[in-house]
């Protein structure tokens, strides 16, 4: 029985105001009633039951101060403008005019910037330039998309779109911020962002090294990228006290985000960035639990004032490259690939040409080597001669003095093989022979 009414005692106390704010107004309702009781002043000639009027202004007061939290939100009640409890999700009582009860979703919430995808603005003019969002091409309104996201009603916002560097630019090495705090603690944590700021800027030397730069997406680029937050709000009356309203809140995110995607994305190609994604994440995470909050600023070693919400993650969905640009890095890579091709190609035939001519010359210099020597002269000759033989039969000879010259080169032939070297010792006779 105790913790019982202890209990009972904790939600009075945590909800003093509210409690004494509703006992008040019943307080009075009640009195004003007793005061009309069986009263039944006429007007004209029609006698009023004035207490049960009141009633009924009383019974309609409450059923509109009737609010619902359903069971995927939370809220806050909020007296004349100063966050008090949260409330879960059930019926509940909301003082009119007195009280309100801002609703959020309790699940996580998902916020993609620059929009979503129905609601970036696309649209060029005759003279083929970019319209302003809004308006069309004969200067009317056209009216933005009318879903709705997360109870937000969409609106035309412009592409986000941001210039990558180039291979000369790249890998630009950036100084990690001064400590601008005091104390000791604070300090060793600004060192420990510090040395990991270096580490990563040492990944993205070694991304540079090790990256062909034959690669045609280190060329400079302007992409349309899109970042993805996501969190979910813990404390209702922190968010509703710190930022007043999502709207505020995602626009402190975005210009957190871009503002941190704009510098990853100034110092590093396309190829590196895709390479680097896990850094820049990260990096983009560290910013918004930095700015909302849940996580202490190295530079100062202090938290900002807490929104009251939990970053779950942040990282980039997609670099934006449009279709033009892949069309024409593609065409890029297959004419350096057909370049190449032609270049090994030309290489291959310039070898093989080169063994050519060299047997040609290792043969001519045999020969050379041969016909200084009359053996070697002779069977040179011999050689050719048999050659020329080979092709007499396919020859048309129609002077006889060319085909006198053939006979007499053949036969030459034929006697140097067949007669015996001069310089040839001759054979011993055998010591059996006769």
């Amino acid at each position: 029985m105790n913790a019982f009414v202890k209990k009972i005692w904790q939600w009075i106390k945590d909800r003093s105001i509210f409690v004494a704010v509703v006992a008040t107004i019943y307080l009075v309702a009640g009195i004003i009633w007793i005061i009309l009781w069986d009263e039944r002043a006429p007007i004209g000639d029609v006698a009023i039951p004035w207490d049960w009027v009141w009633l009924t202004v009383v019974a309609v007061y409450t059923f509109s101060s009737l609010k619902i939290v359903r069971e995927y939100e939370t809220g806050v009640l909020v007296f004349w403008g100063k966050p008090g409890q949260n409330v879960e999700s059930g019926l509940r009582l909301v003082p009119f005019g007195i009280y309100t009860l801002p609703r959020f979703e309790k699940d996580v919430v998902e916020l993609e910037f620059p929009g979503e995808p129905n609601q970036i603005w696309r649209m060029d003019g005759p003279d083929g330039k970019e319209l302003p969002p809004g308006i069309g091409p004969n200067g009317e309104r056209v009216s933005p998309p009318t879903s709705v996201v997360d109870g937000r009603a969409l609106e035309w916002v412009s592409p986000l779109r941001i210039t990558t560097a180039s291979r000369e630019s790249c890998g630009l090495k950036t100084e990690f911020p001064p400590f601008k705090g005091s104390g000791p603690d604070k300090e060793a944590a600004y060192e420990m962002a510090k040395e990991q700021h270096a580490k990563e800027e040492e990944e993205l030397k070694e991304s540079l090294e090790t990256t062909l730069s034959s690669d045609p997406q280190h060329d400079r680029l302007t992409t349309e990228p899109k970042i993805v937050v996501r969190f979910r709000i813990e404390d209702a009356s922190q968010f509703v006290q710190t930022i007043r309203s999502m709207g505020k809140a995602e626009r402190q995110i975005e210009d957190i985000v871009i503002g941190r995607v704009q510098k990853e994305f100034g110092r590093r190609t396309p190829a590196l960035i895709i390479a680097n994604l896990d850094i820049i994440d990260r990096r983009l995470l560290s910013d918004v639990e930095i700015r909302v909050g849940e996580k202490v600023d190295p530079t100062t070693g202090e938290k900002r004032s807490p929104w009251g919400i939990v970053v779950e993650d942040v990282y980039v969905k997609t670099l934006g490259i449009t279709e033009t640009v892949n069309r024409a890095v593609a065409k890029r890579m297959a004419a350096g690939f057909k370049s190449e091709e032609v270049r090994l190609e030309g290489e291959g035939r310039g070898k093989a040409r080169k063994a050519e001519l060299e047997g040609e010359a290792a043969g001519l210099e045999k020969i050379s080597r041969m016909a200084q020597s009359p053996n070697g002269r002779a069977a040179l000759t011999a050689i050719y001669g048999e050659r020329i033989a080979a092709k007499v039969g396919t020859l048309i000879v129609t002077d006889s003095k060319p085909l006198a010259e053939i006979g007499a080169a053949l036969a030459a032939g034929r006697n140097l093989l067949q007669a015996p070297s001069a310089s040839a010792t001759p054979p011993t006779p055998s010591p059996t022979e006769p």
